[in-house]
């Protein structure tokens, strides 16, 4: 039995353990979701700007000052932009690694489980010997009275 309760808390640490990571995962996706969000929105600020620039300069009389301020935005949204996707792969690779780390703990959590099942056969195993022990006795011991009367 004592083997059972060590195995039954192994088995509770293993899930409380798998539960963190899924919970760890969820946040880690999450982040990256906002992070995707965020690129987007840049992307779509640079679409506009550069939809801006395209109907002033079809526009007509348009100042080189106001083009070089759309430009500089545009030069900026793009550094931005490659900025935003480097935190996005950064995101991501935790999120990899993060999986496996949650992969590992199911299978760790699945190992134990199958221990667990195991140890509770040969539990059972045990006592269906020792029950069967315990009536070949009655059984012989029912004969010898019986032999001797």
């Amino acid at each position: 039995m004592a083997r059972l309760k060590t195995v039954s808390t192994i088995l509770r640490l293993k899930e409380w353990q798998k539960e963190e990571v899924e919970l760890q995962y969820k946040d880690l996706r999450r982040a990256l979701d906002a992070e995707e969000d965020a690129l987007d929105y840049l992307k779509n600020e640079q679409n506009s700007a550069m939809e801006n620039v395209a109907n002033i300069q079809q526009g007509g009389a348009v100042g080189v000052q106001d083009l070089n301020i759309y430009y500089d935005y545009i030069e900026n949204l793009s550094d931005r932009i490659k900025a935003q996707k480097g935190v996005i792969e950064e995101k991501q690779k935790e999120l990899d690694a993060k999986h496996d780390e949650l992969v590992e703990a199911y299978r760790e959590k699945k190992t134990v489980e199958i221990l667990q099942n195991k140890v509770v056969k040969e539990i059972e195993r045990e006592n269906a010997s020792a029950e069967r022990k315990e009536q070949d006795f009655l059984w012989l011991a029912k004969h010898l009275r019986e032999s001797k009367e």
